[in-house]
């Protein structure tokens, strides 16, 4: 991977992102957030990024958050979503010998984590949902889970060409609340490749 990735490594099997415990995050990369301007009823908060106080216990003092009402599902379609880039300058990386995403959660509702890679253009990019509850729960996302939207252009399952993550709420006409924290990968032990 980059060298920045280096210091990201707490152990051979994971590699520490984000604890938003730190001034930077572990791979020098910074969180966005977003949401659609089409009138359909989507509000989002904070606009833009800022990590909210709290957090898991694993690290107290500050998590990923973003929270508000997604619009209804109708052309031209809602969007809201935090995300976070995998490399400084906006790269595609072959995560290819990673077998799993973990992280916590806490919230209300049900959202996606996102796997954006640069070979899908039409943003049907493999998702995989879970439920949000009002204790920070442990996720862990095997990438074999990851599936793509039926309403998009079918691409062959790879993990060589990821551009980062995203968080975006699941549903229609829904309120949302998603606090994510400690975002790390989990090594294949299967994978001989470096990290």
């Amino acid at each position: 991977l980059v060298s920045s990735w280096a210091r990201a490594a707490a152990a051979d099997e994971v590699v520490k992102l984000d604890d938003l415990d730190a001034d930077d995050n572990l791979i020098s990369t910074t969180w966005s957030s977003g949401f659609d301007k089409n009138g359909l009823g989507t509000v989002l908060a904070p606009e833009p990024f800022r990590p909210s106080d709290g957090g898991s216990p694993a690290s107290p003092k500050r998590f990923a958050r973003i929270s508000g009402h997604f619009g209804k599902n109708k052309p031209p379609y809602p969007w809201a979503q935090m995300s976070l880039p995998l490399d400084p300058a906006g790269k595609a990386l072959d995560l290819s010998m990673f077998r799993a995403i973990r992280f916590n959660a806490k919230g209300s509702g049900r959202a996606k984590i996102i796997v954006g890679r640069e070979g899908i253009k039409d943003f049907a990019d493999y998702a995989y949902s879970f439920a949000l509850t009002d204790q920070w729960t442990e996720v862990v996302v095997p990438l074999s889970e990851l599936r793509q939207p039926n309403w998009g252009k079918a691409v062959p399952v790879a993990w060589n060409d990821v551009k980062g993550l995203r968080f975006e709420p699941e549903g229609s006409d829904v309120d949302f609340d998603i606090g994510i924290d400690d975002l790390a990968l989990l090594r294949d032990p299967a994978s001989t490749a470096p990290v």
